[in-house]
């Protein structure tokens, strides 16, 4: 029996568990094997680097602020596609993010029936974001652009602390690219209804140095109501209008929120009474937000969050610790590979 005279979802079943190597050279047999291909790849992490051992730090540490809660995530065997520059396209910063962006661009107008995408680069440009937008069944999406392990003659290691608000985010909500504009809180203004949504239906959000604004976030949180777990990390664009927002309009299935690494001003202890209008949230990490004592947090712990299964204080309890620890004790430290890096 041939895989030609199988069923097709059987087929796709075959594919699925073949390595990422194999399911291309699978692909190059015939016209029919590449298109069953490009329906076989269901969860891509996607990493594009300067350097080997930029690939292999990328991959070592967490995407995100990791936790003690047990996690059910049904994508944690990603088929993991890791390319290397060639050294004339690794010369400048700009050169980096353009080949980056080109590539990345490619993979995701071949695999349109994705369901999960961690895309680890050092910027996006708006292309790839509507291409990530163009994913009919996306349901988790990383964006990774918080490298502070990267070493490079033409980046800065202060390029890593900062971001830039940027009209590409929009892409990712279909109220934003379609125009349409809500009435202002406490406005009385009347506005038509919104469009339907684009075919969102993100379940998981996590977003790492991405100069997203408050209102961009909010409109992506209302396009996809069954969202459920959100991350974001040194997003330092993000300030208390966000909590405000989630507050006035508390999504109703989201379970875990991780706000770290934000050192914008705006992010102080007047954010804690919005999130305790979350009643759905069992996640919580505030991990090394520099204006939030850790004493207010443990009060709001034991007064308001009582549904809280897990929560991650802002700084760490051991004083020995000036890296910080989360919970549990392990160490979170950055690795610093060159101590004259400027």
């Amino acid at each position: 029996m041939s895989l030609h005279s199988l069923p097709p979802e059987l087929s796709l079943k075959i594919l699925s568990h073949l390595p990422p190597p194999s399911l291309l050279s699978f692909s190059q047999t015939s016209h029919r094997n590449y298109t069953l291909h490009t329906f076989a790849l269901a969860s891509l992490k996607l990493g594009i680097f300067h350097s080997r051992i930029s690939s292999l730090l990328s991959f070592l540490l967490p995407a995100s602020c990791p936790s003690t809660e047990p996690t059910d995530d049904e994508d944690d065997a990603e088929d993991v596609i890791s390319i290397l520059l060639k050294k004339e396209e690794a010369r400048t910063r700009t050169g980096v993010i353009g080949r980056q962006n080109q590539l990345a661009g490619m993979l995701l107008q071949r695999y349109t029936h994705l369901r999960s995408l961690d895309l680890v680069i050092w910027d996006i440009t708006p292309q790839t974001t509507r291409s990530i937008a163009a994913l009919p069944a996306l349901h988790t999406l990383s964006i990774r652009l918080h490298h502070p392990h990267v070493r490079h003659p033409d980046v800065p290691k202060t390029h890593w602390s900062t971001c830039t608000p940027s009209t590409k985010w929009n892409s990712l909500s279909s109220t934003l690219s379609r125009g349409w504009c809500p009435a202002q809180r406490g406005s009385k203004t009347q506005r038509t209804p919104p469009p339907p949504p684009m075919g969102r239906a993100l379940r998981r959000l996590r977003l790492e140095r991405c100069g997203i604004t408050d209102y961009q976030l909010e409109c992506i949180l209302r396009d996809n109501p069954l969202l459920h777990d959100l991350r974001l990390k040194k997003c330092t664009i993000l300030t208390d209008e966000l909590f405000e927002a989630l507050a006035h309009s508390p999504p109703q299935h989201l379970s875990r929120l991780d706000f770290t690494d934000s050192e914008n001003p705006s992010i102080t202890p007047q954010i804690l009474p919005y999130i305790s209008a979350l009643k759905s949230l069992k996640t919580l990490s505030l991990h090394a937000l520099l204006h939030i004592p850790n004493d207010i947090v443990k009060e709001y712990r034991d007064t308001e969050w009582t549904t809280l299964r897990h929560l991650t204080l802002p700084a760490s309890e051991d004083p020995g610790d000036a890296a910080g620890t989360r919970d549990g004790g392990s160490r979170v430290g950055e690795i610093e590979v060159d101590d004259v890096y400027k």
